[in-house]
């Protein structure tokens, strides 16, 4: 499959361990000129060295749209990825809704979905968590479910606020081409 980004703005989504943070370090790879990642998994392991309680949702929202808006004002980001579970619906609605608005973003954004097979997801965990992958996959299968059901954001379209949806089955192999304004990489 081939991957076009078009757009400054890149939103990978899906459960926990599909290859989001893999694919999201070979886009800034491949890319060759300024990028930044933000990632869900780094804030989150921050957040954990902080406190010992669990991450309130609004903090977090309010940190994540910080760092969104910190890399959409600092023009050196040509490419700006977000690595986000987002595999709610409402969840990604509001994120996407928010950049728009409250942010005022009028440039692109391509929005990836991971979408792997469960036999190959399941190859993921296993590779992630190995011996300990029983522990983790009882909440993983769980975000799964919730992510292709009606109110998971795998089977909703965002088009009115992303230029571009792609939906990524197996992400080895994966081309990516960049045809961004002024660059055809």
């Amino acid at each position: 499959m081939k991957l076009n980004i078009k757009d400054r703005l890149v939103i990978i989504v899906g459960p926990s361990t599909t290859g989001k943070s893999t694919l999201a370090r070979k886009i800034k790879r491949e890319f060759n000129y300024s990028s930044t990642i933000i990632s869900y998994d780094e804030m989150t392991k921050k957040n954990n060295k902080k406190s010992s309680q669990k991450t309130d949702d609004e903090l977090f929202r309010t940190q994540l749209l910080e760092q969104i808006s910190d890399a959409i004002n600092n023009e050196s980001n040509e490419l700006i990825i977000l690595d986000s579970t987002n595999y709610d619906a409402e969840e990604l609605f509001s994120t996407l809704y928010t950049v728009r608005t409250w942010l005022n973003y009028r440039d692109g954004i391509t929005l990836i979905k991971m979408d792997l097979p469960l036999e190959l997801h399941e190859e993921y965990i296993q590779k992630r968590f190995g011996n300990k992958s029983s522990d983790y996959y009882p909440d993983i299968l769980q975000q799964r479910d919730h992510y292709t059901s009606l109110e998971g954001s795998l089977n909703n379209s965002y088009d009115i606020l992303t230029n571009n949806e792609f939906i990524i089955e197996n992400p080895e192999g994966l081309k990516i081409k960049f045809k961004m304004t002024g660059k055809n990489i």
